[in-house]
This record gives C-alpha cells, structure tokens and sequence, in this order.
C-alpha cells in the first residue's frame, strides 16, 4: 500500500521538484524495505517517520509519519525530543487532541525548555482535549522543579490560561471562584518574575481583565 502511496506522489511531484521528488522516493522505499527487514532497529522507523513526516500534508503520509515515529517513541528509553516533536504536530494536524496533549506532556517534564516558546499550543491542545486538569499538573511540576525564572513565569502564564478555562466550565460560585483565585495568583507569579516583559505584560493584562469577573 505504501508503496503505491509513494508511486502516486513520484508522478505528481516530479514534473514540479523533480530532484526533490526522486530523492525523496528512493529514500521512502528503502526507509519502508528496512523497516521490513530489521523491524526491531529504530534508526530505520525514524528515518521512515522523518521522510513522511515531510509529506504529512497527504493524510495517507501523515498516518505513516505517525506510526513510524510512535514506533520510535515506544522503542527508545531516552526520548529524542524531535521525535515528540514532529508526533505534537502530526497529532495536531490530525485533530487528535488527547494524543497530542500526552506527547506535549512528555515534553513539559522532559525538555521544559525546549516547548516553553509554544505553550499556547500546548494550552489550546489541552483544552480541546477537556485535560487541562493533566496540563495544570504537568506546568505546576516543571514550575517547581527548574531553576529559571523566565522558564517559571512561562509555564505559569500557561498554568493560568488552564485555570481560567476550567472555571469558566463550573457552575457552582463558590468552587469558580477557587479557580479564578487559582488563576490570578498564577498570573501574580509571572507578574513578580517579570520576566520575559512580553509574558509578565500579558499577564497584566490578563489580570485587569479577569480580576473581579
């Protein structure tokens, strides 16, 4: 079937990026006779999971660029944060809230520095996946566990966006205020840090407009 895939994509492509187009169908047919010939070697499923990666805007690659690198994913102890990376966007693309928000967790608590300029992705995946509860979790412990300030106020600015998200959904007036309270007081941490000024100021910002609804 794959390589059916990579024969239509040779004939579309080739007239365009004819280079490109070889190139890139010779390497997915020994990347894919590799895998089939040594399926327990994980160099051969991520050089797979890399080529379709880069075609992923084809359904039918982007389901061969996820299960290639989740191969990976289950086959390596020491996670390759360009693995998790590329499986946070394919699984995104693909509308699969929940996987993503796993992959961008593993993310948080292992390369905390590395997803920190992305966090608003991460807070939207956890919110369209109804898991900021697991997201608040994953931000408070990479809060409390580095040293760096700037790295702090950015996953507490996230933190409180999830807050916020979670006590808008109660009804209870007691138990909403607990949240928005949660939700201040996480935006006051970025606040008092200061830094990056871009992200204490929107927390400021944030603040004036949530303080007192």
């Amino acid at each position: 079937m794959a390589l059916r895939f990579t024969k239509i994509y040779r004939e579309q492509a080739r007239s365009n990026y004819p280079a490109i187009a070889e190139a890139l169908y010779h390497a997915l047919l020994y990347a894919k006779s590799a895998t089939e010939l040594d399926p327990e070697d994980s160099r051969y499923w991520r050089l797979l999971g890399e080529i379709t990666y880069r075609l992923r805007d084809d359904l039918l690659y982007r389901s061969m660029a996820i299960e290639a690198l989740e191969r990976v994913r289950d086959m390596e102890i020491f996670y390759d944060p360009s693995v998790l990376i590329y499986l946070a966007d394919l699984y995104v693309a693909s509308k699969e809230a929940k996987e993503a928000v796993l992959v961008y967790k593993q993310l948080m608590e292992n390369f905390p520095g590395l997803i920190s300029n992305d966090l608003e992705l991460v807070v939207s995946a956890c919110m369209q996946a109804h898991l900021s509860r697991l997201c608040i979790k994953s931000l408070q412990k990479v809060e409390n566990s580095f040293p760096s300030f700037e790295l702090k106020s950015r996953y507490a600015l996230a933190r409180a966006m999830l807050h916020r998200y979670q006590a808008v959904g109660i009804e209870d007036f007691e138990l909403r205020n607990i949240e928005n309270d949660r939700a201040i007081k996480a935006l006051d941490v970025a606040i008092e840090i200061g830094l990056p000024q871009f992200v204490s100021g929107k927390a400021k910002e944030l603040k004036k407009y949530w303080d007192g609804s």
